[in-house]
Formats: C-alpha cells, sequence, structure tokens
C-alpha cells in the first residue's frame, strides 16, 4: 500500500496563522479505552502511526486496505475546530492478487510438503521388508554369508 498523504486547508478568517494537530480518530462502533485506544479485534485503523502529529500536512503507511480516519483540530488560538477525515486505502489488482497468491503458498505449502512425505514414507514403509520370516527381509544376509562361505572354500 502506498503512503497516504493528507493536507490541511485550514484558514483563519481574521488572517491569523492557524496551528493544526492530527491525530486517529476512534473508529465508530467499536470498543475503545477511554483514551481511544483500540479494543478488540483487528482493523484497518487500529495501529495507525502518522508522520507529523502537528503542522498543515501529515502523511502514515496504511497496513491493510481499508478505511482510516483521523482527527484535525485547527485553533488560531481562539477558537478550536475539529473535524474527523475518512481515508481509504485499497489494494491495487496486482497487489491483491499477490497477496492472494502468498495467502494460498501459504496455507497450500506445508499441505503439500506433507502429503509427499506420507506419500514417500507409505512407499519405503511397503518397499522394506520388516518381518524376519520375510525372504526379502533375509536376502541381503543370505547373500552375504553365501559369499563369506564361497571364501572360505
Amino acid at each position: 500500500l502506498a503512503r497516504q498523504e493528507v493536507t490541511s486547508t485550514s484558514t483563519d478568517a481574521d488572517g491569523d496563522e492557524v496551528h493544526v494537530i492530527w491525530k486517529q480518530a476512534p473508529v465508530v462502533g467499536s470498543r475503545n479505552f477511554p483514551d481511544g485506544t483500540a479494543l478488540g479485534t483487528r482493523n484497518a485503523s487500529y495501529g495507525l502511526l502518522l508522520s507529523d502529529y502537528t503542522g498543515p500536512r501529515t502523511s502514515f503507511m496504511p497496513d491493510v486496505p481499508g478505511d482510516y480516519r483521523l482527527r484535525l483540530a485547527a485553533t488560531d488560538g481562539c477558537l478550536i475546530t475539529v473535524k474527523d477525515l475518512l481515508v481509504t486505502a485499497a489494494w491495487s489488482a496486482d497487489c491483491l492478487a499477490l497477496s492472494t497468491m502468498a495467502s494460498l503458498c501459504l496455507i497450500f505449502g506445508p499441505l503439500v510438503v506433507a502429503a509427499t512425505m506420507l506419500v514417500l514414507a507409505v512407499f519405503v514403509a511397503r518397499r522394506t521388508p520388516m518381518h524376519p520370516y520375510n525372504p526379502l527381509a533375509v536376502r541381503t544376509d543370505a547373500a552375504r554369508l553365501q559369499r563369506w562361505e564361497a571364501y572360505k572354500l
């Protein structure tokens, strides 16, 4: 996901200097701690880290696609105006296809490896004679003993 840039166009009617403060806005409908920190399941707006918390411009790098809510507070020293902004971050089709493929590889890759190992183990177990009375199990020992008997003569 690309870095998201947000700019304030706040002005003062009297021409006074405007100071801008940015912060994460609480997600509507979610449960939060009293200080606004998110509680519970992961959401796109959780874990938001702004590049600047003061000044007319800020940016952030989204961790997942979704809606990110920012709260802008602008003041000229006398009056404060607060406004919530919604920034929607979405993956491009190429990134979405790549993330889907990576997820599938992470899910099915180990399954394919485990299934292959199981098939190989069964194949080797079936081809390896295990019972001592099985003539195939003693074939190598019998051949070795025949060579030894021939050597002794």
